[in-house]
Order: C-alpha cells, then sequence, then structure tokens
C-alpha cells in the first residue's frame, strides 16, 4: 500500500487482487505436474529430502542439496513460467518474483551461494542468467501487459554474498530487463542472527536504506519492508524520499484492519504486531497463519459472534494474553466480566516480558488488551471471590516449579516470576547467580540479570538453550546475552548443593558449579489441574499462541 505523506487526507485505495508472490515452492506448486528435480517426501519419519540448489553447499542443520542440472533448471523455468500465467487467469494484477529470503533465486544471484562454472556462474553475468531467463519466459506466457516485479535483498547475510552494491547491480539490471518494481528485503543466511535488524527489539523500517540505495539507481517503483508497524513510520519513509511505496506484512497479520483503523484515526484500536515471533510456524503451525494477539485472524469464519443468552457474571482470575483475549470476546458479547490479576500485573507473563532488554515492544500488546477492555467496560481488579460470579475461568500460569537442592549450604533459591516482577532484592544477594530452565523464558530471566549487571550463568537442563522458542528470538536473546558477559552451559541434571556450589552432571559427566550467590528457577510452572475453563498462561510465544486460540473458543461457549 502507498503511504501518504502526514497531514494529507487518507484515500482508501480501490480494491484489488494485488500481485501474487512466486518463489521456487509456489511456482512448481501451481504449475502443474511436479517438476523433475523435486523429490517425493518419504514416510516413517526420515528426513526430508535435501532439495536442489545451484551448488551442492549445505545450510546449517540441512542436508546438502543437489546440485541442479541444465535440465532441472528448464524446467524449473517454466514452472515460474506456468505459475505467473495461473496467477493472470486467477485475476492477480501482476506477479512478484522472489530472489530474496532463502529461496532458489537467491541462491542463483548469490556470489556466495553459487560457485557454479557454467553459464549460470562465474561471474555477474551468469549468476543473472537464471533470473532473467525466467522473466523472459514469463513475457512469453503472460505477455508484455502484466506487471511482473521482484523481491531482492540489500544482504543475504553470507560473508562474500550481496551486500548494497551488489544489489545496486542486480536492480539496474532487472530494471534493464522490465521489470515494473522492485521490493527490497533482505536473505537469513548465517550472519543474519548477529546482523540482521530484523527480530524483536531492532527497531523499525530496518531496510529502508537498502530501499534508498536501490531507488538512487533506478526509476521503477521501489517497495520498502521489514518492521513497518506504524503508518507514520511507513509515511516518514515515502515522505523523505527513500522508498516510493511501503509494503505491509506482520502489522497485517496482527490487524487485517491495519490500515483501514489507521484511515479512520482508531490507531488505539490496532493489535500490534510485538514481533514475538509466533504467527512463524513452531508448534503452532497446524493453526496456519495467525497471531498471538488476534487468534480470529485467519480463522474469521469460524470466529464468528453471537450475543450471549443470557448474559452472565464472568470472572477471570489472572490477566495473561488468553485471560484478556476470553475477556475481550465474553463483553463483546453481551456479558458481564471482571479480571482479577492477582499477583502479577496486568498482561500476566506478558507484561514481565516486556521488562527484558529487547523485549519492550511486547507491552504493545499490554497496551492494546488495557484499552481494548476500558471501551468495554470490562472490570480489573487484583482480587475477587469467585463465589460472587456464574462462571469463573482460570488465566493463571499454575505453580511455579522449585528445583529440589539436597545438601547443606546452597545458594539462596527464587523464582524467576519473582525476580523480573521486582519481588526479589537482588541487591540484596550477590553478584553470582545461576538460571535453571532450558525455555525462553530462563533465557531472558539470564538476560534480565546480565544486564543488571549480575555475573549470570545460565543451566539449560536440555542439549540446547531456549529450545523452546522461534531460532531467531533464542539466537537473538543468547548473543545479547553472551555481550553481557553471560555464560551457557547446556546438558545440565541438577543433584545437588553445598558450599554455594552446585553439584551436576553435565552431559552425564558430575561436575561441581560456582560458588553462586543465588539460584533462580525459569522451570516454568506446572498447569492449572485440566479443566473445560481453564485457559492458562505462559511466556513462549508458540505454546502461548496455542492457550488463546483456546481461549477464543471458549470465549465463544460461556
Amino acid at each position: 500500500m502507498l503511504a501518504q505523506p502526514p497531514g494529507r487526507a487518507r484515500r482508501p485505495l480501490r480494491p484489488r487482487a494485488g500481485a501474487a508472490r512466486l518463489d521456487d515452492q509456489t511456482a512448481r506448486a501451481c504449475s502443474g505436474p511436479p517438476v523433475a528435480s523435486r523429490r517425493p517426501r518419504r514416510r516413517g519419519g526420515a528426513q526430508r529430502p535435501a532439495g536442489v540448489a545451484p551448488s551442492p553447499l549445505a545450510a546449517p542443520g540441512r542436508p546438502v542439496p543437489t546440485e541442479m542440472s541444465h535440465a532441472d533448471i528448464d524446467t524449473m523455468l517454466e514452472a515460474f513460467a506456468q505459475g505467473a500465467r495461473r496467477a493472470r487467469e486467477a485475476g492477480f494484477d501482476g506477479v512478484e518474483l522472489h530472489m530474496g529470503t532463502a529461496y532458489l533465486l537467491l541462491s542463483f544471484l548469490s556470489p556466495a551461494q553459487n560457485l557454479r562454472q557454467d553459464e549460470y556462474g562465474g561471474d555477474f553475468e551468469g549468476r543473472m542468467r537464471f533470473p532473467l531467463r525466467i522473466i523472459e519466459r514469463i513475457r512469453e506466457v503472460v505477455g508484455a501487459d502484466f506487471p511482473v516485479g521482484a523481491r531482492i535483498v540489500g544482504s543475504d547475510y553470507h560473508d562474500g554474498g550481496v551486500d548494497v552494491a551488489y544489489c545496486q547491480r542486480v536492480a539496474a539490471r532487472l530494471e534493464q530487463a522490465g521489470l515494473a518494481f522492485l521490493d527490497v528485503s533482505a536473505g537469513i543466511g548465517p550472519n543474519a542472527l548477529r546482523d540482521s535488524p530484523l527480530t524483536m527489539g531492532g527497531g523499525t523500517a530496518v531496510f529502508r536504506d537498502f530501499a534508498a540505495a536501490v531507488k538512487s539507481v533506478v526509476s521503477v517503483p521501489v517497495i520498502s519492508v521489514g518492521r513497518y508497524y506504524t503508518m507514520d513510520s511507513a509515511e516518514a519513509a515515502v515522505v523523505e524520499g527513500t522508498t516510493d511505496l511501503v509494503a505491509f506484512a506482520r502489522a497485517l497479520i496482527a490487524d487485517p484492519d491495519f490500515v483501514g483503523k489507521s484511515l479512520a484515526g482508531r490507531e488505539s484500536e490496532i493489535v500490534p504486531c510485538i514481533g514475538c515471533q509466533a504467527c512463524h510456524g513452531g508448534v503452532t503451525t497446524a493453526l496456519g497463519v495467525s497471531c498471538v494477539l488476534n487468534p480470529e485472524t485467519g480463522h474469521e469464519r469460524e470466529l464468528g459472534l453471537a450475543a450471549a443468552a443470557p448474559p452472565r457474571r464472568v470472572l477471570v482470575l489472572g490477566s495473561g494474553v488468553a485471560g484478556l483475549e476470553l475477556a475481550r470476546v465474553a463483553a463483546m458479547r453481551g456479558h458481564q466480566v471482571t479480571v482479577a490479576t492477582g499477583d502479577l500485573p496486568f498482561g500476566g507473563l506478558l507484561a514481565l516480558r516486556a521488562r527484558v532488554p529487547g523485549a519492550a515492544e511486547v507491552a504493545g500488546g499490554v497496551t492494546y488488551f488495557r484499552g481494548a477492555l476500558e471501551r468495554l467496560g470490562v472490570r480489573v481488579v487484583e482480587r475477587a471471590r469467585p463465589g460472587d460470579h456464574e462462571v469463573t475461568i482460570d488465566a493463571t500460569p499454575g505453580r511455579p516449579v522449585v528445583p529440589e537442592l539436597a545438601g547443606p549450604d546452597g545458594p539462596d533459591v527464587v523464582l524467576a516470576e519473582d525476580v523480573l516482577a521486582s519481588r526479589v532484592d537482588l541487591a540484596g544477594h550477590g553478584d553470582r547467580v545461576a538460571v535453571l530452565g532450558s525455555g525462553i523464558f530462563a533465557g531472558e530471566t539470564a538476560l534480565f540479570l546480565a544486564a543488571a549487571g549480575k555475573s549470570v550463568t545460565l543451566l539449560a537442563t536440555g542439549d540446547r538453550a531456549m529450545v523452546d522458542a522461534h531460532p531467531l528470538v533464542a539466537g537473538t536473546t543468547a548473543l545479547r546475552f553472551a555481550g553481557h558477559g553471560g555464560t551457557t552451559i547446556t546438558g545440565v541434571l541438577l543433584r545437588g548443593a553445598a558450599g554455594g556450589h552446585l553439584d551436576v552432571t553435565v552431559d552425564g559427566e558430575p561436575r561441581r558449579l560456582g560458588p553462586f550467590d543465588l539460584l533462580v528457577s525459569g522451570l516454568g510452572w506446572t498447569a492449572p489441574p485440566a479443566s473445560p475453563t481453564a485457559v492458562g498462561d505462559t511466556w513462549d510465544a508458540f505454546a502461548q499462541r496455542l492457550l488463546v486460540a483456546h481461549a477464543a473458543r471458549l470465549a465463544r461457549l460461556v
């Protein structure tokens, strides 16, 4: 969508079908019979096929792909062309070739990923040959009057790969090939974890400089993307000449009516993207594209609203995201709703997470729910008696898990939520702190303490730390933690304590760690007893999304 300058009247754009984005996966999916290079998926839990690439270079944690033959290239080229044809027949206004993220066309363009020495590699023109042949073939199939653009990258985050100067050469060559627009993003190569700002705490409009660099060398429209979460940030980029247009992605997953509410001056009602990555797969893949703060996205047809019959007095114990969503929907249906926050602040564990360095933006979710409940007249108190209500919903995280330490003179043991809620006098303890737990809850608590000046060791009970989080969130947290001098030990099994030390096994080998002045339990919670009226609260975004999806459905039944 084109973002207009501040102060200028905003007019809704005429609804259009938009442009279909074609990468190597979608091109194959909509091009007809499977291409020759597409291997069948194995059954029985076997490792998924390695796939194909310009060169047999393995990505971290993935098998080595098969180098594409000339026949593979020709077949894939035709898949792109037929995918564009079907997009036009389906009513799309154009197509965008995906030459970004980690897709096939970027791997052909990148000097770090394309090591071929035939006509499809070796130099700049060779690396450009496959994308340019695709463009030429698409033109033959769909005609000259059907817009074709491309998403390219200002960096693929590979050593020796695509940088801004190389991106400008690609952009100029694609313009010469007749592309109608260029959309500038970034890749997700091995250096992305360290260098990419596309993460929680990374800021706003994070790739606008990439767009500006491309705009300086081409005359076709340039689109900027990357953590544009407000119309103001988009309009600022357009006004300053950084870009011609701005594309919204996750902002529209969080609130599909984001633009409409902005145009109507209802910005305070927008469901914000908080950068948690819950919309990006994990254990929530079965839910499709949706948002931890807005479970209705992608489920609009199944999550309709009907007036409560009869309206009842509903008490929500706890104010985590799931409980607040249930309270919001129940109030919209006409119930008289009270939220009792209990021992945690309004927003529950999400409010505590906002106190972690780099995670402050998740507080936007707390602010959104506070405003939504105020507009609906929901009463928020610290305590309330269930007996005064007809329906009581348990939206608490459950009982905290506390490690049992055998032996004398161990370190003081406190709960991570008490540390984050400022219920622990950190100044009254020493600086040597151990945090126990394998999840992002333990990892972000360790970061919080390290940033506060403590000497922190994170003891992960599994084979890797922060195993429950999106890899980008986990990796960024690990880097920030290490940047504050934190140490991580994995494969830890706690055995006992003596003299301030912890007796553990690490990958099966006995060790004595410490001394520590404080042991912080970040092991999480034992969930509330199974109940048809329990929705719970939790820390990591994937699990939170599952709770919120359940709460959204329960709210339509009470």
